[in-house]
C-alpha cells in the first residue's frame, strides 16, 4: 500500500513539471491550429442556471488563459473555468461558444494559481474519483474537493444561490484520513502530536483557514 502511494505522488509531482516541445517556427500557426483542435471535442456547454444569484463556477464567472494537461497532451494558455455544481471544465471553441470538456481526458489543470488533478484511485481501500486541487504534495498529499451546491428559490426567496463546499484529505503513510475539524489533525499526524498542538494554539481558526493549517501541519510533519 506505501509502494502504490509513492507511485501516486511520483505521478503527481511529474504532471506538475511536464513540458511540451514546441512546434518549429515555419509552421508553428498550422501545427498550433490542429494541437488544439484535440480540445475542441466536446459537448457545448450550455449554462441552464435560471434565476440565480452568484455563479456556479470556481472563483470567477469568466474564463482566465491557464494550463490543463488533456488527452495526454500540455496546452499554455488555453481558457478555462471549472463549474464545480456539474464538475465540468469548459473552455471556448472555435465559434466563440463554450465546450464541457471530456472528464476521462483530464488529466490536471490549473487555474489561477490552483492546480487540479483528476483522480481514480483506490487508497486505503477508498476510491477517490474526480477533480482534487492539490494543495500539498510531498510525503503528505493534502487534497481538496471542491463543490457547489445550486438551491432553487424557495418561499420569499426572489432568487436561487449557489451554496459553496469542500471536503479536506490526507494522504499520508499509505492512509486516507478525511479532516473537517482541527482535532482530527491529531489522529492523521499522531507522530507529531506535541508540534501539531503548537501549531494549532498559533494558528487562525480552522473553520476560517483550514488550507492554511492543513499546509502549515503537513510541512511540519515533513521536517526532521
Amino acid at each position: 500500500m506505501l509502494a502504490r502511494h509513492t507511485f501516486f505522488l511520483c505521478m503527481l509531482l511529474l504532471l506538475g513539471q511536464a513540458a511540451q516541445a514546441q512546434p518549429a517556427a515555419d509552421s508553428l500557426y498550422r501545427q498550433t491550429l490542429g494541437f488544439h483542435q484535440r480540445l475542441y471535442n466536446g459537448p457545448e456547454y450550455i449554462r441552464t442556471y435560471l434565476n440565480m444569484s452568484g455563479h456556479p463556477f470556481l472563483e470567477q464567472d469568466s474564463m482566465a488563459l491557464d494550463t490543463i494537461w488533456y488527452d495526454h497532451s500540455r496546452y499554455d494558455g488555453v481558457p478555462l473555468n471549472y463549474d464545480i455544481v456539474r464538475q465540468q471544465v469548459i473552455t471556448r471553441g472555435a465559434q466563440i461558444f463554450s465546450i464541457s470538456l471530456v472528464p476521462e481526458k483530464i488529466e490536471a489543470f490549473s487555474l489561477n494559481g490552483r492546480y487540479f488533478r483528476r483522480l481514480d484511485t483506490v487508497v486505503d481501500n477508498r476510491r477517490l474519483t474526480g477533480m482534487y486541487e492539490v494543495l500539498h504534495a510531498g510525503e503528505s498529499l493534502v487534497l481538496a474537493y471542491r463543490y457547489k451546491e445550486a438551491k432553487a428559490a424557495s418561499g420569499s426567496d426572489e432568487q436561487g444561490r449557489f451554496i459553496p463546499h469542500r471536503r479536506f484529505y490526507v494522504v499520508r503513510n499509505g492512509r486516507v484520513f478525511t479532516v473537517e475539524k482541527a482535532n482530527q489533525l491529531y489522529q492523521v499526524f499522531a507522530d507529531r502530536r506535541e508540534q501539531v498542538k503548537e501549531l494549532l494554539q498559533q494558528s487562525p481558526d480552522f473553520k476560517t483557514k483550514p488550507e492554511s493549517i492543513l499546509i502549515a501541519t503537513a510541512r511540519l510533519s515533513e521536517t526532521k
